[in-house]
């Protein structure tokens, strides 16, 4: 916003030129300008100094900005179109305390009812207009049946009978109270029939609860009608005096420039006529013999609200793994998590070797987002160039959850995805138990989630017995078992029915989420026959469902950068997680010397066993051998 003073006629021309900064060496350049003549818009007949809004208001966010009331503007505007100044009526109103004001302009009568009636319904054309520019229905229109839809069509009715200035408000107001209390009397019988229902007759609810309305209709009604006259003052709270209501109303009708905002060619010198751009504004002329002048408008781009995300990850369920490591499925499973719009995400420690498909993490994400409570969107900051300032962009209010699978020299592969609007969600699982609602087998039917067999665990004598039975004894090496890859399930997504829940008024929400996958996943065998493993591989016939890849415990809170501030994040406890799935090394020595022992430990034993016993018997052998001598002789002779 810019402001100055000038001198009409002597300064008449106001030049707008747009400019190309520079920073270094080199000065500004221009890229365009265009002039506007003040002098011409202060003699017009169209009276182009302010432009005329549609509501005259003393309060809210847009005041009005004139030196001179609607009503002060109308009068100056008819002495000098040489027309007779306007003259105030009044007429009884419904009630012998209540006045209805009007003004006399060129022999038409303008009254305040009238006029109201008469602003709704531009309004009502105009929201309707800017619907179906959007591309949007009106909902409300489309409705066919039901007792609103009724009312609907009664309010347009008596606002639009054919009366013209003579429609009486009183009365519509009358029919919009009627069909107001009807909705809130049928809301009523409930409680009603609870308090009747509390004496034990149970079989009487209903007759009871019509009979209790019927008694309390009239505290009810009393209760109901001050409540619709309180909202009507509150709607008409910010409005100004009934005399400048009108009189703007007149003023509009008489088509003089209205409050807009002009779009204007932009020139250049060396381009000659030719437009080079376009430039949006509007310029308010106010004279200084009118009186003092109005505060400008607050015009700076509206802030976005900052806020701090805090996204705990508590534990990993059910995670369908999609590797093998000494031939058997495993996971190493870690947690991105990340707003709409950033660059880079973050993500949680890695818990290795997981077998079951349960990770432990104990992780907290401090995510800080503008927020835009009128558009509904997040500000994205973004650069183009090095030197050049960040763009903002208005992106959707997205929070990604991303579940990954590390690989220690490939690049790692994503298990599942879930996006969650943080103006509206389905809020998260209570237990795991609790998706197999949502899940189905291959056959179609429901099932509990994927559950992973794990081997028992058997004595050392049987585990002997079990490997000499399968190596023949020591013949040849013991079986390996195959292990199959865990079924990853189809996800069906809810129906979901109730009110979703905005993060922005929630504050808060916890439960399990799924990980999801379009397609099936692409679970493969490393080493051995390929052949027969691959025929062993989980087939999937639906190539394009959504499988759950698992699921997710976490907790989001939302609160204020001053919130944030005060009250900073407490840290987490450590996850109960064993010490050998904290690295990659540790948890791999594990089960290579595991699968090193049931391969060749009890062969090695055994052998080493054997190799001792004939050792010692040489042994003996060598050191006894003359006292051996000496008794075969003795023995002999």
């Amino acid at each position: 916003m810019i402001e100055f003073e000038v001198n009409i006629p002597v300064q008449k021309d106001l030049t707008v030129t747009i400019m190309d900064r520079r920073k270094f060496l080199k000065a500004d350049e221009p890229i365009g300008e265009t002039t506007i003549d003040l002098e011409n818009r202060l003699l017009t007949k169209w009276r182009a100094t302010v432009g005329l809004s549609r509501q005259y208001t003393v309060n809210g966010e847009m005041p009005w900005r004139d030196q001179l009331c609607p009503m002060a503007t109308l009068r100056r505007y008819c002495s000098k179109m040489l027309v007779k100044p306007p003259r105030i009526l009044i007429r009884q109103g419904r009630n012998e305390s209540e006045k209805e004001y009007g003004i006399e302009v060129l022999g038409l009568n303008f009254w305040y009812t009238a006029v109201l009636t008469s602003i709704e319904k531009e309004e009502e054309e105009l929201v309707r207009k800017q619907r179906m520019e959007a591309g949007k229905e009106d909902d409300e229109e489309n409705e066919g049946g039901g007792e609103k839809g009724n009312a609907s069509k009664e309010k347009s009715h008596a606002a639009d009978d054919g009366q013209g200035y003579k429609v009486d408000i009183y009365e519509r107001n009358e029919k919009i109270e009627y069909w107001e209390r009807e909705e809130a009397r049928r809301e009523l019988p409930e409680k009603d029939e609870i308090r009747e229902r509390g004496d034990g007759d149970t079989g009487t609810g209903k007759t009871s609860s019509r009979k209790g309305t019927e008694r309390e209709s009239g505290t009810e009604s009393k209760e109901v009608k001050s409540r619709f006259d309180q909202r009507r003052l509150n709607r008409y709270r910010i409005l100004g005096s009934p005399l400048n209501t009108i009189a703007l109303y007149v003023l509009n009708k008489m088509n003089l420039v209205p409050e807009h905002v002009e779009t204007r060619p932009l020139q250049s010198s060396m381009g000659g006529n030719l437009e080079c751009g376009k430039l949006k504004l509007f310029v308010d002329i106010f004279p200084l013999c009118l009186g003092a002048v109005p505060p400008p408008y607050e015009i700076s781009p509206r802030r976005p609200d900052k806020y701090q995300l805090r996204v705990a990850v508590f534990n990993v369920c059910s995670a369908i793994p999609i590797k093998k490591s000494f031939n058997e499925p495993v996971n190493d499973l870690y947690v991105k998590v990340f707003a709409n719009g950033m660059k880079k995400a973050d993500r949680t420690d890695v818990h290795y070797r997981s077998l079951d498909g349960m990770g432990e993490f104990n992780w907290r994400f401090l995510l800080n987002v503008d927020y835009n409570p009128w558009e509904r969107k997040l500000y994205c900051y973004r650069k183009t160039r090095l030197f050049r300032k960040a763009r903002e962009e208005l992106v959707d209010p997205l929070l990604i959850i991303q579940l990954w699978d590390k690989n220690a020299i490939t690049h790692d592969k994503m298990l599942g995805e879930y996006t969650i609007d943080m103006t509206g969600f389905i809020d998260g699982l209570i237990s795991p138990s609790d998706l197999s609602k949502y899940t189905t087998n291959r056959r179609g039917k429901r099932n509990a989630f994927t559950k992973f067999t794990r081997r028992v665990r058997r004595c050392c004598c049987v585990r002997c017995l079990c490997f000499l039975k399968d190596s023949w004894c020591f013949i040849k090496f013991a079986k390996s078992h195959y292990i199959d890859y865990p079924r990853a399930p189809i996800y069906d997504p809810p129906e979901h029915t109730g009110e979703l829940i905005s993060l922005f008024e929630a504050q808060s929400a916890r439960g399990w989420w799924p990980m999801l996958r379009n397609g099936p996943p692409e679970q493969k065998d490393s080493g051995g026959d390929k052949r027969r493993n691959n025929s062993k591989l989980v087939k999937y016939k639906d190539k394009e469902a959504q499988y759950c890849m698992g699921l997710v415990e976490m907790e989001m809170c939302l609160v204020t950068q001053d919130e944030a501030r005060k009250d900073p994040s407490p840290y987490l406890p450590k996850p109960h997680r064993s010490k050998w799935n904290y690295f990659w090394i540790l948890s791999r020595f594990r089960p290579c010397c595991r699968t090193f022992w049931r391969r060749y430990g009890i062969t090695i034993v055994i052998w080493v066993i054997f190799i001792l016993l004939i050792a010692l018997f040489f042994f003996a052998l060598i050191n006894k051998w003359p006292e051996m001598v000496v008794l075969i002789i003795t023995d002999i002779f």
